[in-house]
């Protein structure tokens, strides 16, 4: 249907989020319509190809080369650029030859980010990693606008003044308790500042892995398939990106991702989820944020919604 694929089309453009409007408000199963919206999302980031999205985003971000890129935004960008590389590959249905079995049941890669006002988590979730981007703070403010953030989680914490280490496996408690995952073995892309604290001024990045253990080199993969950024440059990919372009099925697309969704859902409040039921069902279902339309309802209506 035109609607699946509307959806869709929004993913591959790199959107933060997606809303259901009368769906969801008067329609007569809104949690299913939750549902399979989400469902609809979580398959298709699967099927984006994060080497020529980063691209194309470092591309334009730099008005198409002629202007130079901030020095935080570079090293911040840098987190998202280690992601997609470390990312062997994020179609859970190609086979052993890029993926073991073993990797399929696990995280391969994470980004924790210190910040203090969401600027520094910003820039790295701009360029739409291929992962969970956890956002370490101690304002609530922060952490409540990650919400709305591409692929962001929040983590609350009572200082900003930790080492790297320490970040990392916070974040990965985090995510590993999101997806239901273990996270040994994961390499934690890990944000702070130069001498402590948030990155939102002086950021480094260290790299670490969880479980302890070296990075180990990996092989390189060649292939005749060669993908273009927007200047001209070949980026070479090993074989087929995803089945889901060629060769979906039912069962193929509601097999479970071991993967976060991070396009977030916005439902549009009314009279078909007002009650607390709902909601819960609702939440369940996969909504991130709710919307309410004040050209319908009054002031205390949508008040007593929020309460619930």
């Amino acid at each position: 249907r035109a609607e699946m694929t509307d959806v869709a089309n929004a993913v591959y453009d790199g959107v933060d989020c997606v809303m259901l409007s009368g769906e969801s408000a008067n329609g007569n199963f809104p949690d299913t319509a939750v549902a399979t919206m989400a469902a609809i999302v979580a398959n298709a980031e699967t099927g984006v190809d994060y080497y020529s999205q980063y691209a194309f985003i470092r591309y334009w971000a730099t008005k198409a080369g002629s202007q130079a890129m901030s020095a935080a935004e570079a090293i911040l960008a840098s987190a998202a650029s280690m992601a997609v590389g470390f990312t062997e590959d994020t179609t859970p249905e190609m086979g052993g030859a890029v993926r073991s079995q073993a990797s399929k049941r696990t995280l391969l890669n994470l980004i924790a980010c210190v910040t203090s006002t969401g600027a520094a988590a910003g820039l790295i979730a701009k360029y739409r990693p291929p992962v969970p981007v956890v956002v370490v703070s101690d304002s609530d403010s922060v952490l409540r606008q990650c919400g709305v953030g591409f692929g962001m989680l929040p983590l609350k914490v009572a200082s900003l003044n930790l080492d790297a280490s320490k970040v990392a496996d916070l974040a990965a408690a985090v995510v590993g308790k999101v997806l239901n995952l273990p996270m040994a073995g994961c390499k934690a892309i890990v944000a702070v500042g130069a001498k402590g604290g948030d990155a939102d001024k002086d950021a480094v990045i260290n790299v670490i892995k969880l479980g302890g253990g070296g990075l180990k080199a990996t092989r390189n993969f060649s292939t005749g398939n060669a993908l273009l950024t927007p200047s001209g440059v070949p980026i070479q990919r090993p074989g087929t990106r995803s089945k889901r372009a060629t060769l979906t099925s039912l069962p193929l697309i509601t097999k479970p991702l071991t993967s976060a969704r991070a396009t977030r859902i916005i439902c549009t409040m009314g009279p078909k989820c007002w009650s607390e039921e709902m909601l819960g069902k609702l939440l369940d279902a996969g909504m991130d944020i709710i919307r309410l339309n004040f050209s319908h309802g009054d002031h205390a209506g949508h008040g007593e919604v929020l309460e619930r």
